[in-house]
């Protein structure tokens, strides 16, 4: 299991360039890739996607891409023009400008534009490198985040097992308890008045609302729901959006038992399990 939070990062060096790289990702419904590059190097952003999509499903992704080239004059010229230009603002100003600090104002030194398909050409096999090496560290602190927040799901649905088999143990008597009360309130009623009732009455007015709060079929799915949660959860790549899924699905069961029950007890272990899928709800919208 991967949390979509973590940071990754890596430097490689062939000595020719040096590229660090930074990865960071959060929550996402989907995969949202942001990636910021030195200009030269823009046309490496489609093969830098790829090798993401390779890895990361889901998750808002934000990369830093620094490339550092070993300075060699064949690649460089200066720009007379923009470097007199400066000269003669400066002339105003101070006596003797120094040239040392003129080299280092922008536009004063040039990268020559005919070596920007080779120097990409060149700096893909490293860029790779030092993306896959971030994305390896990056892994390794979503899957060790993601393995704690397994244990408190499986927890959690533990949690939820325990108040359904309560939920299993009390859902027979309600039919009898409200046949017991109903036959009671009757009796009491029609011995004032010297009647009598009909079996079969009762027997239907029982029979109704037993129809009414059955809730065989909501438990049988709750507890279903719960079981896939478990396997998927122990899977080696589990899903979010199907966990995510089954939780919405949880929910729903609970809050139909907890509406058809008409048992103050169910009710309550009801309201409990809702409180518990609503923590589980909240950790998966964080798994990948």
């Amino acid at each position: 299991m991967y949390s979509m939070t973590g940071f990754g990062a890596a430097t490689c060096d062939d000595g020719t360039m040096t590229v660090s790289v930074e990865i960071k990702t959060v929550n996402n419904r989907y995969l949202k890739l942001m990636t910021r590059l030195p200009d030269a190097y823009a046309a490496l952003e489609p093969h830098i996607e790829s090798v993401v999509r390779e890895t990361i499903s889901r998750g808002s992704v934000s990369l830093t891409i620094k490339i550092r080239r070993e300075k060699n004059e064949s690649n460089y010229q200066i720009n007379t023009e923009i470097l007199q230009d400066y000269a003669d603002q400066l002339s105003d100003l101070v006596d003797k400008p120094k040239w040392e600090k003129l080299l280092s104002l922008p536009g004063v030194v040039e990268e020559l534009a005919n070596t920007s398909h080779e120097k990409v050409e060149q700096a893909t096999p490293l860029v790779e490198t030092s993306l896959k090496a971030a994305i390896e560290s990056l892994q390794r602190m979503r899957h060790t985040e993601g393995e704690s927040m397994k244990r408190d799901l499986l927890a959690n649905v533990d949690e939820i097992t325990k108040h359904l088999t309560e939920i299993e143990r009390l859902a027979p008597n309600v039919v009898k308890q409200y046949r017991e009360r109903l036959s009671e309130r009757i009796s009491a009623v029609l011995s004032e008045k010297n009647l009598t009732l009909n079996e079969n009455d009762i027997i239907r007015e029982v029979a109704l609302f037993a129809d009414r709060c059955d809730i065989s079929e909501e438990m049988v799915r709750l507890r279903s729901h719960l079981k896939q949660f478990n396997e998927i959860a122990n899977q080696e790549n589990s899903s979010g959006r199907k966990l995510d899924f089954l939780t919405q699905e949880m929910f729903r069961e609970t809050n139909t038992m907890g509406t058809k029950a008409n048992d103050a007890n169910i009710t309550k272990y009801a309201v409990e399990i809702k409180s518990v899928v609503e923590r589980v709800r909240e950790m998966v919208q964080n798994i990948e």
